[in-house]
């Protein structure tokens, strides 16, 4: 547990920002999660674009396996050091259907490199629906009609995460991007920090990190969302890891803005 590694109390008030397949349909022991890619191939030693532009890579299988394939988002103009083997590189989704604007409630999972463990161990991370019903993740998906009254664009706003990191410390955030109603494919960002203690400068990282999904227009869910993170201020651990984290997130559409619920929508 994250407590043992760091060798006392940890009382940890996040502000993140956050957002799988979904987090719950595979244990997180399938995955290697996010893994230092070791050191970047020369193909990659220019500017890539953000959100389009990805590079292979492979992490270990925890259970001793043949080691698992995923990818290295570009970020910021440059690929993330970390390997995303929770990203499913060869999947390709439907751009049939709609794009329903309203709100949306979902879940998050994966690991987490914490730069205060000093050596780098991963710690599982996941929503948590607090009561009274607060989901773990959920957001607000905003648009303007165009001609024929088809949604090109639409907006996240009001995106909130709240969670648990080793089923202990709170974590909680937000989230913004966009969805591309004619490709389905959403893009968005996570900012965030967290804090060991009270909030000071020695004991506060922050984060930021791409996040992507898919939008099914037939049941007006994102699927295979992924997530990365970087930690700001520990580049690297000791053992020239990468702090940081990779995961998976999934939503589904709850109710219009307004407040009409599935039940007043139609089919």
């Amino acid at each position: 547990m994250l407590h043992q590694y760091l060798g006392y109390s940890l009382t940890v008030a996040a502000t993140v920002v956050t957002l799988g397949c979904s987090p719950t349909s595979e244990p997180l022991s399938s995955h290697g999660g996010a893994v230092d890619a070791g050191p970047a191939p020369a193909a990659d030693a220019g500017a890539c674009v953000d959100y389009q532009d990805t590079l292979p890579c492979t992490c270990p299988d925890p259970d001793g396996g043949a080691p698992q394939s995923g990818s290295r988002a570009c970020y910021s103009g440059e690929y993330l050091p970390t390997c995303n083997c929770y990203a499913q590189t060869d999947y390709v989704g439907s751009t049939a259907g709609d794009c329903r604007p309203g709100n949306y409630e979902g879940s998050f999972a994966g690991l987490y490199t914490s730069g205060f463990t000093f050596i780098g161990v991963p710690i599982p991370i996941a929503s948590l629906n607090l009561v009274p019903p607060a989901p773990g993740l959920t957001f607000t998906l905003f648009g303007t009609e165009g001609a024929g009254g088809e949604f090109k664009t639409l907006e996240i706003k009001n995106g909130v995460m709240q969670g648990l990191a080793d089923n202990i410390f709170p974590i909680k955030g937000t989230i913004s991007g966009t969805l591309d109603c004619g490709t389905k494919k959403f893009t968005g960002r996570l900012d965030g920090g967290y804090c060991v203690g009270p909030c000071l400068s020695a004991n506060e990282a922050k984060f930021d990190g791409p996040v992507s999904g898919h939008y099914n227009g037939g049941v007006f869910t994102f699927d295979h969302g992924t997530w990365d993170l970087l930690e700001k201020g520990h580049p690297k651990g000791p053992l020239g890891n990468a702090y940081g984290g990779s995961g998976t997130w999934d939503a589904k559409w709850v109710s219009y803005a307004n407040g009409a619920g599935a039940a007043d929508a139609g089919p």
